[in-house]
């Protein structure tokens, strides 16, 4: 197993002003170079305030995204903490959120590399984990649990659907990893369905360090299946028919599927 980080010089002690801060871990916004999405991190960050969060985490697919002075400006206006982060893809598809990050994470394309390059500032958090989709599966969540800081509950559950966060629960009781809400947030009718509660004072330093003492609650809600396919379904729509790297990237597919690469045949007796 991997040993935690040494976080000597960086963790602080809680204030008097410590509150439950309303937090998510797991944003989207039009500037995310995978999804096409509606809304810009300006937008994003005042349907944050609108909604009562104090605290979000930009995590683009595989883009971190530095904090300019304008969006630090819109954030101090709504009074909401802006967190860097970045999902990263791995080499095997998983996806892993690292949360108060800098730009020294964009690339890293497994647990190896992350492992080399975190730092006491990282908070790391395997993406829906046990889903089939983008998810690290239990084997290697067992490899490598010292590495991570908390799992994720993901919003896109309901009572026919919850065997995922559920395994994530009971990994989390089993091995003390802290479990963290998340809503997975790409279009608006996302907020408010699931976030964590974390008792720490208002700044990124200290929301690391609580949500890793285990000073965190999930507060989350089931998706009706109306729900969930609305979701799906705009999602699908935006990142194909109305998104304009799909239909650039279209005339490749094809030269792919239908020219360059060759076609097996193959004999009959091969499907007996």
């Amino acid at each position: 197993m991997l040993p935690h980080c040494n976080m000597d010089g960086f963790e602080k002690a809680i204030g008097d002003t410590a509150v439950k801060l309303k937090v998510d871990l797991h944003v989207h916004t039009a500037s995310d170079p995978v999804d096409n999405l509606p809304l810009d991190i300006e937008s994003t960050i005042k349907l944050a305030a609108a909604n009562g969060y104090d605290a979000i985490a930009l995590t683009h697919h595989d883009a971190y995204f530095h904090i300019t002075d304008d969006i630090a400006r819109v954030a101090q206006r709504e009074g909401v903490i802006v967190m860097p982060g970045i999902e990263a893809s791995l080499d095997d598809g998983a996806h892993v959120l690292v949360v108060n990050c800098g730009p020294e994470i964009e690339g890293i394309s497994s647990l190896d590399e992350l492992n080399e390059i975190r730092r006491p500032e990282h908070l790391i958090v395997p993406a829906h984990p046990f889903y089939p989709c983008f998810g690290l599966g239990r084997e290697k969540l067992e490899q490598w649990s010292d590495l991570f800081d908390a799992l994720e509950w993901s919003h896109f559950w309901n009572k026919y659907f919850h065997r995922a966060n559920l395994n994530a629960a009971k990994f989390c009781k089993r091995r003390g990893i802290p479990l963290v809400g998340t809503g997975d947030i790409h279009l608006p009718r996302q907020i408010n369905r699931t976030y964590s509660l974390v008792e720490a004072d208002r700044d990124p330093v200290s929301i690391v360090r609580a949500i890793r003492a285990g000073r965190v609650e999930v507060v989350t809600e089931p998706m009706s299946l109306a729900d969930m396919a609305l979701v799906m379904g705009e999602l699908t729509v935006r990142n194909q028919l109305l998104s304009p790297r799909f239909w650039k990237r279209l005339p490749t597919v094809f030269a792919d599927v239908y020219g360059r690469r060759p076609h097996r045949a193959h004999a009959l007796e091969s499907y007996a």
